[in-house]
């Protein structure tokens, strides 16, 4: 390849402990489950009601390899290009400071107690991205009159696409302060890749749920009667196991480049 071009390997990588976590406690029923009280409503601390509470519970661990090309001039067709691939995978127990996210149901983590029960696919992480872009300096005259008409046309491209980022499916059946995750039944459904139209314009039926029905509310606390405590099912879903779909995004522009000419 030519000496204009560039390649490289980069890999970035970082793990992260005892960071910044909040929590939603004092729930009503958490003395009855915790503390063994007789009153199902009860609080673990009577004298106040929900405590919000930040800790040092966090983790997080995120790996990442980018590959490179750039040209700053492809032999003599006047095209420069730039290209970035990366796979990565973050992880963690929370993403946001204060779950403000459209996706969270939930302030903090589902259990206090367990966060590793929240420990999975952060709501960032996009599996593969690809970024590039290109000049082309179109080849034409460069003296004369010609010059003015047919020369200095320039043409920019830059393309971005990426997979989808991850979301979580939540069942509020029987939630009083907290919604568990939804319990799947048998294999769970995956996206459609050609979706067909839900009759609202541009709504499509990404993801059919009809399947997972039976397990809708099939969970409550034995003491309380709320899905607020554990312990939850073993088929109880993930965080973040579900993915909106791939977006990608090009924008493209034409210009000219005019020599003044002076007497």
């Amino acid at each position: 390849m030519p000496a204009e071009t560039s390649i490289s390997v980069e890999y970035t990588g970082s793990k992260g402990v005892d960071l910044y976590l909040i929590n939603s406690q004092n729930l009503p029923g958490s003395g009855a489950v915790y503390l063994g009280d007789r009153d199902p409503n009860a609080r673990e601390n009577s004298q106040y009601s929900n405590i919000n509470s930040r800790t040092n519970g966090g983790k997080s661990l995120y790996n990442g390899v980018t590959f490179s090309v750039e040209n700053r001039g492809l032999g003599k067709t006047g095209l420069a290009f730039t290209g970035r691939y990366t796979l990565s995978h973050a992880k963690d127990d929370l993403s946001t400071t204060f779950s403000e996210s459209n996706n969270n149901f939930n302030l903090g983590v589902l259990d206090l107690y367990n966060p590793a029960l929240d420990y999975g696919d952060a709501n960032f992480d996009a599996r593969h991205r690809f970024a590039g872009s290109a000049i082309w300096q179109i080849p034409g005259p460069t003296s004369g009159v010609m010059q003015q008409v047919a020369g200095g046309w320039q043409v920019n491209a830059i393309f971005t696409a990426q997979t989808g980022l991850p979301f979580t499916v939540y069942d509020c059946t029987n939630a009083n302060s907290k919604c568990m995750r939804m319990i799947g039944v048998g294999s769970l459904p995956s996206p459609n890749s050609n979706p067909p139209s839900s009759g609202d314009p541009n709504t499509y039926n990404y993801i059919d749920l009809s399947s997972q029905l039976k397990g809708v509310g099939s969970y409550a606390n034995a003491i309380t009667g709320w899905s607020d405590f554990g312990p939850y099912p073993s088929s109880m879903t993930a965080r973040n196991v579900f993915r909106v779909p791939v977006r990608w995004y090009i924008d493209t522009g034409f210009g000219k480049s005019y020599w003044l000419l002076w007497g």
